[in-house]
């Protein structure tokens, strides 16, 4: 069953060719594979396999990445340099990338925004109003006075002016 000459092995790669074949123009064994591959991946043994490999992995990238001449690192400089080269040449693959990136966004925007505004709810409910007022005034400074004599100021100003008119208007505001 070499590569090459065995006519086993030229059965086996015609029939791997006529499943793709079947998979691209037949919607139905294609969807027939995908539970296959499914169900095989969601296997309690075939996940633990799978973890444990994931795990060996990490470790084993994670003690080349600490060496000062690891190999990890310069194969992820050296694929993000030809990307980059890649993207600079070729304006195409820029705008399927920009698409591809789009696409992601708009996919995962509506829930990382419900999940930003929960969080953001969570955190200024558990303030206290004392507090954050001290803290404001502590990193805003003088300024902050600044606001609030203007604030009083233009207030009273407004709030005058309006029982002016309204006493011009009407000869009296009832009160």
């Amino acid at each position: 069953m070499g590569p090459d000459g065995s006519t086993i092995r030229d059965a086996f790669d015609e029939w791997v060719r006529r499943e793709i074949d079947r998979m691209e123009t037949d919607p139905e064994r294609a969807a027939e594979i995908g539970r296959a591959v499914r169900r095989v991946v969601a296997h309690e043994t075939v996940q633990a396999w799978l973890w444990d490999v994931w795990s060996r992995m990490r470790l084993a990238l994670e003690a080349d990445a600490r060496r000062p001449g690891g190999h990890t690192l310069s194969v992820i400089e050296s694929s993000l340099a030809n990307l980059g080269a890649f993207l600079a040449g070729d304006a195409a693959a820029r705008a399927r990338l920009q698409g591809a990136a789009e696409g992601v966004v708009a996919t995962l925007l509506p829930s990382a925004q419900a999940q930003l505004a929960d969080f953001i709810g969570d955190v200024v409910a558990g303030w206290d109003a004392d507090s954050i007022t001290d803290k404001l005034e502590l990193r805003v400074g003088r300024d902050l006075q600044y606001v609030r004599v203007n604030g009083t100021l233009v207030g009273f100003l407004v709030g005058g002016a309006l029982f002016l008119a309204l006493r011009a208007v009407f000869g009296g505001v009832a009160g």
